[in-house]
This record gives C-alpha cells, sequence and structure tokens, in this order.
C-alpha cells in the first residue's frame, strides 16, 4: 500500500539525489503549464510549414475544428486521466486526480513526437520520481492503461462487425471471432498472472498480482478505455470535416 511515509522516504531519497525540493513558486507553474503547449504549436507549425499545410488551415471551419478541440480536451485528455487515475487506485496508490491529470496530460506534447511511441513512457517516469512509485510499479500502471486501450479497439471493432449492413465485404466471421477472442482474454488472464506470480522478482515488486481486478472492475475499465478510444475517433471526425475532408461517420 502507498504511505505518506513511504512517500517521505522516497522525497529525501530524492532530496539526497538532486538537492532540496522546495515549493513550486507561480513562474515555475506557469513555466510548466506554457512549455508543452509552446513545444506543441512550434512542432506543429513546423510540420504544416514542412508538408504546405498552411494552405488547408487557411479554409478551415473554425465552428467544427472548435468542436473536435473541445471533444479532445473533455473527453479524450480527461477521461484519459480518470482512466490511469482509476488503474494506480485500482493498483493500491493513493494519488490525487489532479497530479495524475497533470502527470499524463504534460507529458502529451512531447509524447506525440517521440519516436516508436516511447513517450507513453514518460507519464510512468513522472509518477515514479514525483510520487514516489517504484519504476516497476508505474510502468505496471502505463502497461495495464494501454493493454486496456488495445483490447477496447477489438470490442470496438466487435461491435462494428454487429453494426455492418447485411452484405458488407468487411462483414467475415472470422474478423469477429479475431474480435472477440482478446475481449475473452481480459477476463480469463488467471492462469498467466499465476505463471508470472511464480517469479521472485515479479511477485515481490508487482502491485497487479497482489491486488488482482474482479471481473466487474475488469467490465468497468474496458468499458471506459472504449469511451475513451471512441472519443478519439469523434474527434478525428471533426478536426477532418473542419479541413474539409470528406470521412464516412
Amino acid at each position: 500500500m502507498y504511505t505518506d511515509d513511504r512517500h517521505r522516504l522516497s522525497l529525501n531519497t530524492l532530496e539526497k539525489e538532486s538537492g532540496p525540493i522546495g515549493p513550486v513558486g507561480p513562474a515555475m507553474r506557469v513555466i510548466r503549464g506554457v512549455v508543452p503547449v509552446a513545444v506543441s504549436l512550434a512542432l506543429l507549425s513546423l510540420l504544416a510549414w514542412k508538408f504546405d499545410g498552411w494552405s488547408a488551415l487557411r479554409n478551415v471551419d473554425l465552428r467544427l475544428l472548435v468542436i473536435g478541440a473541445g471533444v479532445a480536451l473533455l473527453l479524450d485528455c480527461g477521461l484519459a486521466a480518470v482512466k490511469w487515475w482509476w488503474i494506480t487506485r485500482l493498483l493500491g496508490l493513493q494519488i490525487p486526480f489532479r497530479r495524475a491529470w497533470l502527470m499524463l496530460n504534460a507529458s502529451r506534447p512531447l509524447a506525440f513526437f517521440m519516436p516508436f511511441q516511447s513517450g507513453q513512457a514518460l507519464p510512468a517516469i513522472a509518477l515514479a520520481r514525483i510520487e514516489g512509485v517504484s519504476y516497476f510499479v508505474a510502468a505496471e500502471s502505463i502497461i495495464l492503461d494501454k493493454a486496456n486501450s488495445l483490447v477496447s479497439l477489438f470490442a470496438l471493432a466487435a461491435v462494428g462487425q454487429l453494426l455492418l449492413p447485411t452484405g458488407h465485404p468487411l462483414q467475415q466471421t472470422w474478423i469477429l471471432a479475431l474480435a472477440i477472442l482478446p475481449v475473452v482474454a481480459l477476463f480469463f488472464m488467471d492462469p498467466i498472472l499465476s505463471l508470472a506470480g511464480r517469479v521472485p522478482y515479479i511477485r515481490e515488486r508487482s502491485h497487479f498480482l497482489s491486488h488482482p481486478l474482479a471481473w466487474h472492475q475488469k467490465l468497468r475499465l474496458l468499458g471506459l478505455s472504449m469511451v475513451c478510444q471512441s472519443a478519439e475517433m469523434v474527434s478525428m471526425f471533426f478536426a477532418c470535416a473542419a479541413l474539409g475532408l470528406s470521412v464516412d461517420p
């Protein structure tokens, strides 16, 4: 269990390694808020200049763009933070939601442009360095988050298969079976976890093994992941529509 004593001990260790940790002043708060946005705008401007994207931006529908941005901020960024924060609580950590939201979303501007999606590890690093959580447990929180996101895509694909009109070329039984398989595996993964628990290194460090998820927790987490993935698709649809691209919803 994550305790105040453990947190205090971790902060003392960080002070020995990197000097005293003092209160964050107003100037530093502004810097932390402005720098990620500035980096994102600079990188997006560079891409627009490099690939002649300014001509498309001149004719953009601002109303649809604002709707897409609102969906991305409120649903995508907001629900993603709720999901990760809930995962940390399921793992036995007591991280305030505000700090979880900041750690996850402050790393996004840089994570999007890091090679091979390596920036997805930044929230785990922040969780370990700021909250004093072990790197192993911090990595577990991200792995569990991304694994649920992946399974939710298969679940959405299965739902899409059921909604396709009769005779659609993509309506195939084998596609539906492949889409359902990872969802079923999510609820019957205890044998794999028991094998992992036989490894002393994992057994001594893992919070996922010591805090097994009940089936209803897995179901709620999968549902939340599906909503998050749907929010990304909705925001992308509005962004494409704002740029004048014809996309079949």
